[in-house]
């Protein structure tokens, strides 16, 4: 039998168009077999160009898997991770305990590295949008695309933040002052750090997290602001706060 070899462009349509017809799935069902699922390699049979999903368990060779779009590869203890197809979108290889993060695919848009033992990553291209590398051992982050829309690098220090972001977690990373945050920004998580006080919050923030940190008193809040917690710090104006919160129906914990 004679494979053909499809571009991705070709088998994203096919994904779209078979989704839900019936017919289209009859006239293609080697191509439907795979790429409305998530595949196993360990049980796989069948044609990798046709993959868009993968789940591995060891460590493999992925260059067949051209089409590859999603690898999860989570909760395994991996040293290393493979060599990424060019078309990967997301990356979720969170729980391993690799050191180094391979050069990513220019149009990577998630990427999850969290608890491992990273202590430098590769450039981070600009089609980034959700970016997750809690708990490993970075002495500092690289530069962030303007293309990033979620952070949570807790145990691992931001520098400088992109003017697209909208959610930030930075908790338990010992800090005691905050970069600038961008006028994007609608979820900040900093707890437990050593804050003694914050920047100005952007008018957009629905959310702020900020307990167990060294402050004595808030910035102006935003009227945007829809929860708000602040408990264990050394705040003198509770009372204001409260009242604050309380005219402005702001979940509060204070």
């Amino acid at each position: 039998m004679v494979t053909m070899e499809l571009p991705l462009e070709i088998i994203d349509s096919l994904q779209f168009y078979t989704e839900e017809n019936e017919s289209l799935s009859k006239v293609f069902p080697e191509v439907t077999k795979y790429i409305h699922e998530y595949v196993n390699y360990d049980s796989f049979e069948g044609d990798p160009q046709m993959v868009l999903n993968l789940v591995i368990y060891k460590n493999i060779d992925l260059k067949s898997f051209k089409n590859l779009q999603k690898l999860y590869c989570y909760c395994n203890q991996f040293q290393e991770l493979p060599k990424l197809p060019l078309n990967i979108r997301e990356l979720y290889c969170s729980y391993n305990q690799f050191q180094e993060v391979p050069k990513l695919p220019l149009n990577i848009r998630e990427l999850y590295c969290s608890y491992n033992q990273v202590e430098k990553l590769p450039e981070l291209p600009n089609s980034l949008e959700i970016f997750y590398c809690a708990s490993n051992q970075l002495e500092e982050l690289p530069k962030l695309p303007n293309s990033l829309r979620i952070l949570s690098c807790g145990y691992n220090k931001p520098r400088e933040l992109p003017s697209s972001l909208q959610k930030l977690n930075c908790y338990c990373n010992k800090l005691q002052k905050l970069p600038e945050l961008p006028n994007s920004l609608l979820i900040l998580y900093c707890n437990v750090n050593k804050l003694q006080e914050l920047p100005k919050l952007p008018n957009s923030l629905q959310e702020l997290n900020c307990y167990r940190n060294e402050l004595q008193k808030l910035p102006k809040l935003p009227n945007s602001l829809q929860d708000l917690d602040c408990y264990y710090n050394r705040l003198v104006n509770k009372d204001s706060i409260k009242e604050y919160c309380k005219k402005n129906k702001i979940a509060c914990r204070i």
